[in-house]
């Protein structure tokens, strides 16, 4: 099956500002409190989660050069990293050797029906059209255990010549239905 233009696309683009992305940006959190507490909720509901025996792994899905996802694992969660770009994974494999990491889309999870604890996307869906979300949140859902957190970021609007963040969306509760508005933020109606 061929992969929609715009997840080419976006491997492409990833792939080609790969190397530079990741030495400017080592870690997208640091100097952003609010921003840097949210994986340390996140990993507190994914904790809280686990009933006792064996943690469900963790994904940090659009991980880039992979620091959410070691931080995460300093946490203690078991985690593991999920890039449609191949130079994302190879950068995150190298940065942090310990963790695992592959080429994988949002839109075609390869996992089992409930089998994470959670699931981290910073920064990520922004590179999925409108369109093609209600079919990501679908997968999400299919491969999270009930009652299993999402934290979300969405990007949108520039500071300084970069894109900011503008949004965090975490959820936690079973069966919780989360509204997300048509257009994401800074992009209007469609």
């Amino acid at each position: 099956m061929r992969a929609p233009d715009f997840l080419r696309t976006t491997r492409v683009s990833c792939d080609a500002i790969a190397e530079a992305y990741a030495a400017d940006q080592p870690d997208s959190l640091a100097g952003r409190p609010l921003e840097s507490a949210l994986p340390a909720v996140f990993g507190e509901l994914a904790r809280a989660r686990a009933d006792g025996s064996a943690r469900p792994p963790v994904a940090d899905i659009g991980h880039g050069p992979g620091h959410v996802t070691a931080r995460l694992h300093g946490m203690g969660l078991p985690v593991f990293g999920v890039d449609v770009s191949p130079r994302m994974v190879a950068l995150a494999r190298r940065a942090h050797p310990g963790l695992r990491f592959h080429v994988g889309s949002m839109t075609a999870l390869d996992l089992p029906d409930a089998s994470l604890g959670g699931i981290v996307a910073l920064y990520s869906v922004i590179h999925v059209p409108d369109d093609h979300l209600p079919a990501v949140f679908a997968g999400f859902h299919r491969v999270l255990l009930p009652g299993a957190p999402v934290l979300l970021g969405f990007q949108s609007g520039t500071e300084n010549g970069k894109r900011m963040p503008r949004a965090f969306l975490l959820a936690r509760r079973p069966g919780e239905r989360v509204r997300v508005p048509r257009g994401r933020p800074g992009r209007g109606p469609r």
